[in-house]
């Protein structure tokens, strides 16, 4: 009791060094440390300050020189090692790259000393079958999961579908999809991934149309999916779904948008390099706006300015659009203002410049810019209009003309609207400007 007493605190200080430790040098000076205590330390807790080194060494698998330190470590332990040693160096050597003990042997090893696995440790290894496009040691693991009853572990049978999506045998990868008892928004993407990269996408896009969820994982997927197979109409069709249904948990991301900018990129280089076909103005005002929309506004820029002809208004435009969206005030006032310079009299590029102020919070802008329009009787020529289909009739809606038997019925429906908004988004910026 005494002498576990004494042990308990120093194991508890190493454990905590350990943890803080930033390199493979601190890694290796706190093991130093433990050589020195070993016989204060006693058998049990020099297994488990090594077990812990262990671990801190094999979580960085990037570095060849933690992953060597950490099989030295393994082969230190006592024998035989804890579970938790060989899935640590499993996990750490299924990456591919730098391994310096077999993933496979060290599962032969793990069942020969009779340690039982988990369910952390078939993940690693189906990853590691998939890097070596090994479909028959998969299928082999795939009936230990069975044998051991993991069947319905759905990390587990995640990874499974990815290994046999990988191996290139889709077809089991969609029967075990199929039977699979509980599937979560990984199952789905790691079966759409799979079909992508079979090249089944008519298969691939039934599945994402009957997905109850996506994120932008799924999204990215498909439109880089579509993309790749040279179907870029319906790599954009997606694109422009994804950004209409959009919500505040799937929105588009760099990777996203990469893809599509590099694919417009392409046509529009080899309208001229291939077909012989000039570029004119509309043509120009499109890859703005396509490069304006993923935030590249340096390149829509230097684009504009390498125009052998004049850029118009509508290529300007199509930029100004592109800092309205994103809130780019420093290029959006240099744009608008130069437009403005160009047709004082356009509404358009007054709106543009007030909600680009709007959504920097500038309301003071806005508030000026909305006095100044109205001192120089500059409005809207033409009210903006909707149409709505209702019971197979169509209703057109404009500022100026309201059906009058619908009159109240609509300003009852839009307060609705008003108290939803206020209640779901009650920071929204249409409120400040409200105040305005």
């Amino acid at each position: 009791m005494g002498d576990h007493a004494r042990t308990l605190p120093l194991t508890t200080a190493l454990a905590r060094l350990i943890d803080r430790c930033h390199s493979l040098r601190q890694l290796q000076q706190i093991h130093a440390q433990s050589i020195v205590a070993r016989p204060s330390l006693g058998h049990d807790a020099t297994a488990a300050v090594l077990t812990r080194l262990l671990f801190a060494s094999a979580s960085s698998p990037s570095s060849s020189f933690s992953l060597h330190y950490a099989a030295v470590l393994f082969h230190r332990l006592p024998a035989p090692p804890a579970l938790f040693a060989y899935n640590s160096l499993i996990r750490a050597n299924s990456f591919g790259f730098c391994s310096h003990l077999n993933p496979l042997s060290l599962y032969s090893q793990m069942l020969s000393s009779g340690v039982r696995p988990d369910h952390l440790t078939f993940p690693f290894l189906f990853r590691y079958c998939s890097h070596i496009l090994n479909s028959v040691v998969g299928q082999s693991l795939h009936v230990h999961v069975l044998r051991l009853g993991f069947h319905t572990d759905v990390y587990i049978q995640n990874s499974i579908i990815h290994m046999y999506s990988t191996c290139g045998l889709i077809d089991c990868a969609g029967k075990l999809f199929e039977v699979m008892p509980l599937k979560d928004i990984v199952s789905w993407n790691s079966m759409l991934i799979g079909y992508l990269r079979c090249g089944e996408l008519d298969l691939a896009l039934e599945l994402f149309l009957g997905m109850r969820e996506r994120n932008v994982i799924t999204w990215n997927s498909i439109i880089t999916g579509f993309v790749q197979a040279g179907r870029s109409r319906k790599a954009l069709d997606l694109f422009y779904e994804m950004l209409i249904l959009h919500d505040d948990c799937v929105k588009p991301d760099k990777v996203t948008v990469a893809r599509l900018v590099e694919k417009g990129r392409w046509c529009f280089d080899r309208m001229k390099a291939t077909y012989l076909i000039e570029p004119q103005p509309q043509h120009y005002a499109c890859m703005v706006d396509l490069l304006g929309r993923a935030a590249l506004f340096e390149e829509a820029e230097r684009l504009i300015r390498s125009m052998p002809m004049e850029p118009d208004s509508f290529v300007w435009g199509a930029l100004l659009g592109a800092c309205r969206m994103h809130g780019n005030v420093e290029v959006g006032e240099r744009v608008a203002n130069y437009l403005i310079g160009l047709d004082p009299q356009n509404h358009a590029f007054y709106i543009s410049l007030s909600d680009i102020c709007a959504k920097a919070k500038r309301f003071g802008d806005v508030k000026r810019i909305r006095s100044f329009m109205e001192e120089c009787g500059i409005r809207k020529t033409t009210p903006g209009c909707s149409m709505i289909e209702v019971d197979g009739q169509v209703l057109e809606f404009s500022a100026k003309r309201v059906p009058k038997d619908l009159r109240n019925e609509i300003e009852w429906v839009l307060d609705v609207i008003n108290v939803e908004l206020r209640y779901n988004f009650p920071h929204h910026d249409a409120d400040n400007l409200q105040a305005e």
